[in-house]
């Protein structure tokens, strides 16, 4: 065996302290071309067979890229395919934050909250967006059967935010449809999380929210407040099938990172009765996610696993991952 050179170990320090004062900066000016795919993060997402995922993504209604696609996991990697809605019925979404099944088989997908928005020239501001989509999907597209406004208390203006959902559950209940919003906190006027409901007749087409589903209730999460970051309570909801409630919190020290995310047990779901959750009485994290900004919480694609996870890592993108059951 040769013989082990050591380090001179002024040289090494030396070379420590002129690369510690080299101005790099945070991204490289332009990705080689051929080698980088960027991957569209993840605001939401639901299972829709072995492997396959419906997912939303938080675009803005002013910009062109794709607000649905297909996710599919297979053994060699996760591949992905965009999906067309034919015809909005009005404007273009903007920023979709939720996504949920109908037991029709169409599904729901929830924008973040209603914006005021600027008039054209002498025109008075309007109040937009807050809706929920009811979709069906067909091939590699999507048709629009119905728009409902959301839970609507406060509208988000240039003076401070509003409403900021991020989580929707669907949960059947008799002849009615269970619809749970998860207000993310983290503001000033929803220092924390709130889980809002309304009821779905499907008979009638109509959604609405009793006064004290809109009160709802108030969730004070393991979230930590970080110096630096951005805090959410709420970043995602999934019910499983015994109706236990998971949700994701996080923190973000901006568009760049560095993320934190926060996977806990909300509560359990009872729709018989008023509230029709039960809260969680010490909201400890079960998972605690270094490095990732979770936003969609899905039901594993494994046997060994305990939840699906999907991230909007904002700048860089987002990815897929599962959780392994605690012991």
């Amino acid at each position: 065996m040769p013989p082990t050179r050591a380090l001179a170990p002024t040289r090494c320090a030396t070379l420590l302290v002129l690369l510690a004062a080299l101005p790099f900066p945070a991204f490289a000016a332009d990705p080689p071309a051929g080698t980088l795919e960027r991957v569209e993060g993840f605001s939401g997402m639901v299972k829709t067979g072995k492997g396959q995922y419906l997912v939303v993504h938080d675009i803005k209604s002013n910009k062109n890229s794709p607000r649905l696609g297909r996710l599919v996991v297979v053994k060699d990697g996760t591949y992905y395919q965009p999906l067309t809605v034919k015809d909005w019925k009005g404007e273009k979404s903007n920023d979709l934050e939720g996504i949920c099944r109908l037991p029709t088989g169409e599904f729901l997908a929830a924008e973040s909250g209603v914006r005021e928005e600027k008039g054209e020239g002498d025109a008075p501001p309007s109040a937009r967006f807050g809706r929920i989509f009811r979709f069906a999907v067909g091939g590699d597209s999507v048709e629009i059967l119905k728009i409902y406004q959301g839970a609507k208390l406060l509208i988000s203006t240039k003076a401070g935010k509003g409403d900021d959902y991020e989580g929707l559950l669907c949960v059947p209940s008799g002849d009615k449809i269970l619809i749970v919003q998860g207000e993310r906190g983290g503001s000033k006027p929803y220092p924390h999380g709130v889980l809002r409901w309304g009821w779905l007749d499907l008979q009638k087409d109509e959604l609405t929210f009793p006064t004290d589903g809109l009160a709802g209730l108030e969730v004070k999460t393991p979230t930590k407040d970080l110096p630096g970051t951005e805090r959410r309570d709420i970043a995602d909801l999934h019910a499983d099938k015994d109706g236990t409630i998971w949700a994701a919190g996080a923190t973000d020290g901006g568009d760049s990172g560095p993320f934190r995310s926060y996977i806990y047990k909300l509560g359990k779901l009872q729709p018989e009765q008023n509230p029709p959750i039960a809260l969680e009485v010490n909201l400890a994290p079960v998972w605690t996610i270094d490095g990732f900004k979770t936003e969609a919480l899905a039901e594993a694609w494994t046997d060994n696993g305990a939840l699906a996870f999907g991230t909007e890592d904002e700048d860089i993108g987002g990815v897929v991952r599962e959780l392994l059951k605690q012991p």
